[in-house]
């Protein structure tokens, strides 16, 4: 008799819980689905498919209490569920118990956070320094985009941002700024068998300045092995770019 009355309010809920989607519900929303609804960023599907293209994210497993506010369980569950699949549009239910649900994520749609979007330039500062990026990821969930950059060493790195972190740029200073640094990170696109100069910190806490040839150079570490003489010994030493003494 409980199960009868459990299953009963659980479809007079799901009935409540459609009731009046399609007020408000915008075109790009019915593109995405003929049925559902938005909560904390994620569209829910009760027994319906969406209609758009996407992929599968992942499947999660579910407890709600239907007795109990349904926007406020499927906010709840959002949440919990972003802890461990950050990147989904939509939550999906097919089981007739609720006891599980798979998270998709939509193909070709235009994200944005904080009003900006994939591609956007923009300005901040790293290290006390003004640097110029473009936005590669938008995390809606924690209120922060990723953005690509070049670093002093005319190197590609990325950061991630607050929104309020961020400036939006335009293209003539985001691309002055990018051919500034290439063109000085030449300098540290070194070869095998280059002479240079570097400073090499000492136990007495002094960076005696050396000269030597390149081993190695590793961009991603930032870093060169050079060889060199010490009081007429031969020693070999990898140092990172910060100790390079170019002109």
């Amino acid at each position: 008799m409980k199960r009868i009355i459990t299953t009963s309010l659980i479809l007079v809920l799901i009935a409540a819980f459609f009731q009046g989607v399609a007020i408000g519900q915008t075109n790009e929303e019915f593109a995405m689905a003929k049925a559902g609804k938005f909560i904390a960023g994620a569209y829910i599907f009760l027994w319906t498919e969406p209609v758009a293209d996407y992929d599968y994210v992942g499947t999660i497993k579910v407890k709600i209490d239907w007795e109990k506010d349904a926007d406020k369980a499927f906010d709840k569950l959002i949440r919990k569920a972003r802890k461990e699949f950050n990147n989904f549009d939509g939550v999906v239910f097919n089981r007739s118990d609720f006891t599980r649900a798979d998270l998709i994520k939509f193909r070709d749609r235009e994200i944005s956070g904080g009003g900006f979007r994939i591609d956007d330039m923009v300005s901040t500062e790293i290290k006390g320094v003004l640097t110029y990026g473009k936005v590669t990821q938008i995390d809606q969930h924690k209120g922060k985009i990723t953005i690509e950059y070049l670093d002093p060493y005319g190197l590609p790195d990325i950061a991630e941002l607050k929104y309020d972190q961020a400036t939006p740029a335009d293209e003539v200073n985001y691309t002055k700024a990018r051919a500034t640094l290439l063109e000085g990170g030449q300098k540290f696109r070194f070869s095998s068998g280059q002479e240079i100069t570097f400073s090499l910190p000492n136990v007495m806490g002094q960076s005696p300045v050396f000269r030597g040839k390149v081993l190695s150079r590793d961009d991603d570490k930032r870093k060169v092995t050079v060889q060199y003489m010490d009081e007429d010994k031969e020693k070999t030493a990898t140092v990172g770019y910060d100790q390079v003494h170019v002109e």
